[in-house]
């Protein structure tokens, strides 16, 4: 009996908080309205998220912090996970990757009023007001060359750390757009009064697959083990190709 004693508490204290999932989860808000009345958090990566990590069995819950500081937080291991991440070399370092679960395109979003074309992305920083983009998110190497190539990146482009600013210095004619994701500005375009007038460039800036990524402080291999795990058998069911129809 002392035996079967000792390995229960052993199963607890040992191998229970190996796969134990109650995680942070970083998301940025495009307004007040994107939360319900029970203050659910609700949109494309969100769903996708929700859908990977009900399948796991974890808890979890979502915080709105800027890109540029969810980043650093996910390194210190304050953040468990981030949504929509490009998989680029330095992020390696401090966060495992699971996906890609979807194809990210960054367009130019701007007042339908003040459309404009642009051919090269060169073109960018001869516009009469900035672009917003945000601190810490790739963009990709050729919008990262453009920036290292130019002594004015700091006038032609300006780091906004929220969509609230964001949309006030738009609709404000303070900046000639914002980077965002494609997709995204189609579907609050439609659903999100506070996008009403806001088309999207046709031009695209960049497009790459993006993951989801799990703190190395804080998420363990046996965790990612079972995570990734869950992330094949949603992907053999085509469940998160169904949930990105959604929002096409």
């Amino acid at each position: 009996m002392k035996f079967y004693f000792f390995l229960f508490i052993f199963n607890l204290i040992i191998i229970q908080p190996l796969f134990a999932c109650d995680l942070t989860v970083r998301y940025e808000h495009f307004s007040p309205d994107q939360k319900s009345k029970k203050l659910q958090w609700y949109g494309m990566d969100v769903d996708l998220a929700k859908t990977l990590l009900d399948k796991t069995g974890c808890r979890y819950r979502f915080v709105d912090i800027p890109w540029g500081r969810a980043i650093t937080l996910l390194k210190k291991g304050e953040i468990d996970m981030m949504l929509g991440v490009s998989k680029v070399s330095n992020r390696s370092q401090f966060s495992h990757f699971i996906g890609p679960y979807r194809q990210e395109t960054i367009v130019l979003a701007t007042l339908a009023a003040e459309a404009f074309f642009i051919e090269e992305i060169d073109e960018l920083k001869k516009l009469d007001k900035p672009i917003a983009i945000q601190r810490g998110a790739f963009y990709g190497d050729e919008f990262e060359t453009l920036l290292a190539s130019d002594p004015y990146s700091d006038i032609h482009f300006v780091n906004i750390p929220s969509y609230d600013v964001k949309l006030y210095l738009l609709r404000n004619k303070r900046i000639s757009g914002f980077f965002e994701e494609k997709s995204n500005v189609i579907f609050q375009a439609k659903h999100n009064p506070d996008f009403k007038d806001i088309v999207v460039n046709p031009f695209i800036i960049h497009s790459n697959p993006v993951y989801f990524a799990f703190s190395k402080s804080t998420v363990n291999d046996a965790l990612i083990d079972k995570l990734r795990k869950s992330f094949y058998a949603l992907k053999s069911e085509k469940m998160f190709e169904t949930i990105l129809k959604k929002y096409q």
